[in-house]
């Protein structure tokens, strides 16, 4: 393995191509496990002198380390279960590493015990190189003026949706349940209103024309005339692969589904290029007088060239 000068010089690296790309500055912190790599992480966060980047493997200093992080900034530790080892005396991560692990265990199962031995250098949480596909897929926003008619949600709903279902085909996954929510606004004295309805699909699916049909079907059911709505909502669940679905009686027969996953990988493409929007359906409307307000948005200097500052000198 590398020298513990190594590490840093090479966290140093990535935190200077972080920097030079976004803008942003990082901590970096590195140590044989995920929770020692979370602490050295919280340590060069606070210490100044460690320019940053910190790495807690080979230091034999350890433990006067680990006195310094707080048992509730320990990776793992929530607010409850800190007061919990706070009113048992353990106070920092040093203390947590040495509590016994017969108490730790009942008091905070096994997945406290695997912090305990992650803070002994011991790996009990593996590396994940790609991150686990979302169990839930939510697309809301709240609208720039209240909404009453039907037709001006019908087309904020679509264009909820298709962002749902964008994210949906990214993780390579279909849906088999969803979900439409309808509100107004709690905060104003006007009369309030606010319903959602699930829906089981007959056959899973991340075909937006579909999602869409479904949606504005769940929409029709439960929306009512005469409130000013400021807010809609989809949400997307029973996710599964797509490799992996039973499809039913009524499913598109022969290529049909191929020809579907071909039509959205197009439309996924030429909106990933051009940027959302490029190719989007007519029921999201044109227009969209609903949207909403983005005047007082952050400029976005890292993403657009538009709106890099601008220097003037004499």
């Amino acid at each position: 393995g590398k020298s513990t000068v190594e590490l840093e010089s090479l966290g140093r690296r990535i935190r200077a191509v972080v920097r030079r790309h976004t803008g942003i500055p990082v901590s970096i912190g590195m140590a044989p496990t995920k929770t020692l790599a979370k602490a050295a992480g919280e340590i060069a966060k606070k210490n100044r002198d460690t320019s940053g980047v910190f790495t807690l493997a080979g230091r034999e200093q350890e433990d006067g380390l680990l006195q310094t992080v707080a048992v509730g900034d320990v990776w793992g530790v929530g607010p409850q279960y800190g007061k919990l080892l706070q009113g048992r005396g353990i106070c920092t991560a040093r203390d947590l590493k040495y509590a016994d692990d017969a108490w730790v265990r009942k008091k905070m199962t096994v997945c406290g015990l695997r912090t305990v031995w992650e803070l002994r250098g011991m790996p009990c949480i593996p590396l994940a190189w790609t991150p686990p596909p979302q169990k839930g897929i939510c697309s809301s926003r709240s609208f720039g003026r209240p909404v009453e008619n039907l037709t001006e949600l019908a087309e904020a709903l679509a264009s909820y949706t298709t962002i749902a279902a964008e994210k949906l085909r990214r993780q390579g996954c279909v849906a088999s349940v969803l979900q439409v929510y309808l509100g107004t606004n709690r905060f104003k004295p006007d009369p309030q209103y606010r319903r959602s309805i699930t829906c089981r699909l007959p056959s899973p699916t991340a075909y937006t024309p579909e999602l869409i049909r479904h949606a504005h079907a769940c929409l029709r059911e439960i929306y009512r005339p005469g409130f000013r709505y400021i807010k809609t909502s989809i949400w997307l669940t029973g996710i599964r692969p797509r490799d992996h679905v039973q499809t039913s009686l009524f499913s598109p027969p022969g290529d049909a589904p191929v020809a579907r996953r071909r039509m959205m990988s197009a439309v996924d493409e030429i909106n990933a290029r051009w940027g959302r929007g490029a190719v989007q359906f007519a029921a999201s409307g044109i227009e969209k007088p609903w949207q909403m307000r983005r005047q007082y948005a952050s400029p976005h200097y890292t993403t657009r060239w538009s709106e890099l500052p601008v220097v003037k000198a004499d």
